[in-house]
């Protein structure tokens, strides 16, 4: 008998990635998702015996804090266990229920929301993303001097031309958003890097952009309607993380060199203090995120129709 994982999720007490040496770094450990060891077992509990052994090397002889670490088989929960500490000043151990941030992957998030209003017919992809936000809070963008269109499309395969992301600098401003429509100020008035449609430059700017769309349609703050929608998807600790507010099983960050653990950088805390929230700024735990894999999975497959169907059924 062999066993298929359809959705693995791991978080590490880590900071965000933030350079291209990080990105190399972390591959040696397999996490980057540029390196996928391929196995195969004959057992869940090959699996998870595997996993264990690999996940307390790394904490052992790798200086990585803490994980979580979870799967599922054909849409069921199989197993989820916390390793090592989510507090290392003062000794507390990982839970499995520990809130983590999710950087980029709050990305995946924002864009089911987005699936959700095109559903709903709110949202059209092939649309001009000026049909939803005003030009006070996105001036028109200009191509070798004529006006160029973007659409909503573009933004969401950072295809846009927009600003590239740049880190730590984008997150240095040091004012408390309270809303996503609040931080395309800083950016606004930045030249295109590339004609709409002709190159990719990932852009965490652009998805603030999607969270702004998302406000202007549905005439809210996006940590709500993110709320509503992952509380459809039965996901209860998936929220935009807010610094003030009390959240049980939080860790805290590190940053490694050479061996040594230190704090993360105060940057870390400003991705959400600054409402970067549809590009990054999400927390979540791992069986949430389990839901959430299997529920795209199930969506892409056609069992449910889609993400909105989903959500349909987890409140009735």
């Amino acid at each position: 008998m062999f066993i298929l994982i359809n959705i693995a999720v791991i978080f590490v007490t880590f900071k965000t990635i933030n350079s291209i040496s990080d990105r190399e770094e972390f591959s040696e450990f397999g996490l980057n998702t540029g390196y996928i060891e391929k196995k195969i077992f004959k057992n869940k509990n090959e699996v998870i015996e595997d996993a264990r052994h690999v996940i307390n090397d790394l904490i052992q002889n790798r200086s990585f804090p803490g994980f979580v670490i979870g799967f599922t088989i054909k849409g069921k929960s199989v197993w989820t266990e916390g390793f090592g500490l989510i507090d290392i000043e003062n000794n507390v151990k990982t839970h499995n229920d520990s809130v983590w941030r999710l950087a980029s992957i709050s990305k995946p998030l924002t864009t089911a929301l987005v699936g959700t209003l095109l559903d709903k017919g709110l949202l059209n992809l092939n649309k001009s993303i000026y049909d939803y936000l005003p030009q006070n809070l996105l001036p028109l963008k200009q191509w070798n001097g004529l006006t160029v269109n973007i659409t909503l499309r573009q933004v969401l395969s950072h295809m846009a031309g927009f600003h590239l992301t740049k880190l730590p600098d984008d997150f240095v401003n040091l004012f408390e958003a309270q809303n996503v429509s609040q931080t395309l100020e800083g950016l606004k008035n930045e030249k295109l890097l590339a004609k709409p449609g002709t190159e990719f430059s990932y852009s965490n700017y652009g998805y603030q952009v999607i969270g702004a769309i998302i406000e202007s349609v549905l005439k809210n703050d996006f940590p709500n309607e993110i709320w509503k929608m992952c509380l459809g998807l039965g996901m209860n600790s998936t929220f935009a993380e807010k610094r003030e507010t009390i959240i049980k099983h939080r860790p805290r960050y590190y940053s490694e060199n050479s061996g040594n653990l230190s704090n993360a950088d105060i940057s870390d805390d400003l991705v959400s203090y600054e409402g970067w929230w549809p590009s990054g700024g999400m927390v979540s735990t791992v069986s949430d995120l389990l839901k959430f894999g299997n529920a795209m999975l199930s969506s892409f497959k056609g069992n449910k129709q889609s993400i909105q169907r989903h959500i349909f059924f987890n409140n009735f």
